[in-house]
């Protein structure tokens, strides 16, 4: 079974939590990370008190990584400027040779972005994403990231990839429960 990973948007998103929360019961090979790179520790606390604490071993921050202090199921997840300072669950990867000196250290990490951004316009690559040739260790690990659609799930598989994480997809949609039941079913 794929490994579906929402991502949440940077900035307040109206009943985020309460969306969160749903989306959690729904799948349970569905994962959460919070990402807010303005949030301050503060806010980033409240919103993860707002979620029940069941659902915290499937929850994933991108910073104030102190905040596994008060919530010791949550897990970090490391950008690839704090790789070398700290231990953590997953990580990104923007190109193949990074991916490949470094990826044994981790449960699991994105490579991004596969297809131009959703939600940051004219985000891009010319990396041409495709690990149908590497071990099925690292198929297994790696999450393709960036301008992922449920209709593009299909492209990413033939481009090796198993696992799958959505930004753009689900907080720009008009209803995001829906968008995300779309794609657990395109990600079967």
């Amino acid at each position: 079974m794929s490994k579906i990973i929402i991502i949440s948007p940077e900035s307040h998103f109206p009943n985020e939590t309460k969306l969160v929360q749903e989306m959690l019961e729904l799948n349970t090979d569905f994962r959460f990370h919070l990402r807010k790179p303005n949030w301050t520790l503060v806010e980033c606390e409240r919103f993860l008190k707002e979620i029940s604490t069941s659902f915290h071993s499937r929850i994933s921050i991108h910073q104030h990584f102190e905040l596994t202090d008060p919530f010791p199921e949550i897990q970090t997840h490391l950008p690839d400027k704090k790789r070398s300072e700290r231990k953590g669950i997953s990580t990104s990867f923007h190109t193949e040779k990074d991916m490949m000196y470094d990826w044994e250290k981790f449960d699991y990490f994105f490579c991004s972005p596969l297809f131009p951004s959703i939600s940051k316009n004219g985000y891009s690559t010319d990396e041409k994403w495709d690990i149908n040739d590497c071990s099925e260790e690292i198929k297994r690990k790696a999450v393709a990231l960036g301008g992922m659609t449920a209709k593009s799930i299909s492209e990413a598989r033939k481009t090796g990839f198993q696992n799958f994480a959505f930004l753009g997809e689900i907080w720009l949609s008009e209803n995001p429960i829906e968008t995300f039941k779309e794609i657990v079913i395109h990600a079967q």
